[in-house]
């Protein structure tokens, strides 16, 4: 799949026909504590319940270690500069969740720590059942546009070594690599031999990293030819302008995959591998410059052209979606391998190696930015990639799990976040402890979730289904040459609905939201419809309990394969379904 996925199919058309009942066998019963804080207004209906931010916590001693055992009370997390409530706390040992009950007891001696919590052996086919919202999604994203060959075997050796011995049996892996456009290699699944394969095939693509190191190599001769430093510096230019363009598709194409994942339920996080990317483009060949003609201004021009506005923008829409990255310098200890040692004294002499190390922190700086700020690590200057990325499979089987109430719900603005250790934390003779955590949330709005969410089950096949409706499609008809009009119906058990009481009624308010994806992977825009509703009298409750509500619509769609996905939220029950059906016109 190659083409972009957001863009528009034109000729959507959703049309509302008809509802009613149909029978069915379903039960359920409604909340009047709920019913009460329903609203009657005509827009779309916001929460009932309070909304909660969740987020994975790490926490390590100076050494690296995992620090087991804290509390809710040794937390302390501020938004924005102010404190908010801890609403639930719990830690994870070994890919099982540890009871604050069984924590005490073990802190007083009553029962040994590591009995608290039975540790699996990943790799054996035995797992416990994992819930939806805390199962890993592991994206394996391949940087070819900043790759070697060389580097990328050596990598992906390591890379599928892990794969197969460090995830655990529920785990979720899908590989992805860019080339000038992203591609998805493998979808999320748990055959780990599958994902073993994709990142083989993957091996095989081209790696483009050296045509630009050519480039590279041809300024800097332009520059150890030059005469003047005006002739040298209108070179680095050209050559800055024209990695800082390829490095915005590049870095932009991380950011798609990261948005396309908003909707995708449960714990996210993203293997970035490249050679390194540049914070500055081009910064030490400004730097070479200088160092030929003797002036300082040639570096000063290097910051025209700092990208660090790229990386904060991507590292806010991972935070957003709740993508936590892990970045792999493929390069190892390797030094800049776009020049041999000969060629890096022919140009720069006794600065060379000023030179080089300048470049290499050049290269080093947005992996760690993209790490660190969105809670993950960044694997730098190491040839042992195995102990490397045991210590990343320690992130996805031990972690402290904490939820918070925001001070601003649904506001739909960015807002930073700081987790704290107390003093209590710090003092249990583990020295100076090192939280790791995403830097920041975005709230989002009902709307905006539901579109995340019909757009995850459209491209990754996402589904999930609490409320219990069925997505059948009637008998599709020739409208005009290759579009055909699809009737779609959504049915939808009244007993799984929280019903509110108003005057001797029973309301249900919904809302829906529907997108459809061709053969090619063109998305229609993803809209939510206007709220309905639908009301039944009391005399009849019983009875409705244990039939549909129907809800059709119309779809404008081309000849061929398509994917179509429904979302539907009980407005009142604050409870959503995702369904991806595909029918072949």
């Amino acid at each position: 799949m190659s083409k972009n996925p957001l863009t528009a199919l034109s000729g959507l058309l959703l049309l509302v026909l008809a509802a009613g009942f149909v029978s069915a066998q379903s039960e359920t019963t409604s909340s009047s504590e709920q019913a009460d804080n329903a609203t009657q207004d005509t827009g779309y209906v916001e929460r009932v319940g309070v909304v909660r931010i969740n987020m994975q916590v790490f926490v390590t001693d100076k050494k690296g270690n995992r620090v087991t055992g804290l509390t809710k009370d040794d937390f302390v997390i501020v938004e924005d500069g102010r404190p908010v409530e801890i609403t639930s706390f719990d830690e994870v040992v070994g890919g099982k969740r540890t009871t604050l009950a069984d924590l005490a007891a073990a802190e007083q001696g009553e029962i040994p720590l590591e009995n608290t919590v039975e540790l699996e052996k990943f790799g054996e086919p035995e797992a416990a059942e994992v819930p939806e919202d805390e199962r890993l999604h592991l994206i394996v994203y391949l940087d070819n546009l900043n790759l070697r060959p060389n580097s990328r075997v050596w990598a992906l050796e390591g890379v599928k070594d892990f794969i197969r011995h460090n995830l655990a049996p529920s785990d979720l892996a899908m590989v992805v690599s860019y080339d000038r456009s992203f591609h998805i290699r493998q979808q999320f699944t748990t055959d780990r031999e599958a994902v073993v394969g994709a990142l083989r095939e993957a091996g095989k693509l081209s790696a483009v990293l050296e045509t630009r190191d050519a480039e590279r190599r041809r300024v800097a001769e332009d520059v150890r030819r030059s005469r003047d430093a005006f002739t040298a510096l209108s070179q680095v230019r050209q050559y800055a302008e024209f990695v800082e363009h390829e490095m915005g598709f590049a870095i932009r194409a991380v950011e798609e995959i990261t948005r396309l994942l908003a909707g995708v339920n449960g714990r996210k996080a993203l293997l970035y591998i490249s050679d390194g990317v540049p914070m500055v483009a081009a910064e030490e060949m400004f730097m070479a410059v200088d160092v030929k003609h003797g002036v300082g201004s040639g570096y000063n021009q290097a910051f025209r052209h700092d990208m660090q506005r790229y990386y904060r923008r991507l590292v806010q829409t991972a935070n957003a979606n709740g993508v936590t990255f892990y970045t792999l310098d493929a390069r190892g200890t390797a030094q800049d391998q776009s020049f041999s040692p000969a060629e890096r004294r022919d140009r720069y002499g006794e600065k060379a190696i000023w030179i080089e190390q300048t470049a290499q922190a050049n290269l080093a700086a947005p992996l760690q930015m993209m790490a660190e700020s969105t809670g993950g690590k960044a694997i730098i200057q190491t040839n042992a990639l195995g102990p490397a990325l045991s210590r990343v499979s320690e992130d996805f089987s031990n972690y402290y799990n904490v939820s918070f109430k925001p001070l601003s719900p649904s506001d739909g603005r960015y807002h930073s976040i700081d987790v704290r250790l107390k003093d209590k934390g710090r003092s249990k003779g583990r020295g100076k402890l090192r939280v790791r955590h995403r830097s920041g949330y975005q709230s989002k709005t009902v709307r905006t979730e539901l579109i995340e969410g019909t757009t995850a089950s459209l491209f990754f096949g996402f589904e999930s289904n609490p409320l219990g409706i069925d997505v059948n499609f009637g008998q599709p008809r020739p409208v005009e040459q290759d579009r055909w009009m699809l009737p779609v119906r959504v049915r939808i058990p009244i007993g799984s609905v929280l019903l509110v009481p108003r005057n001797r009624q029973n309301l249900a308010r919904m809302e829906i939201s529907v997108g459809v994806m061709d053969e090619l992977g063109q998305i229609s825009p993803v809209d939510v419809q206007k709220p309905f509703e639908f009301n039944i009298p009391d005399a009849d409750l019983e009875v409705a309990m244990d039939k549909y509500y129907t809800y059709e619509l119309n779809l404008l769609v081309r000849r061929g394969r398509q994917r179509v996905s429904v979302a539907l939220r009980d407005s009142y029950g604050d409870k959503v379904s995702y369904l991806r059906r595909t029918i072949n016109l």
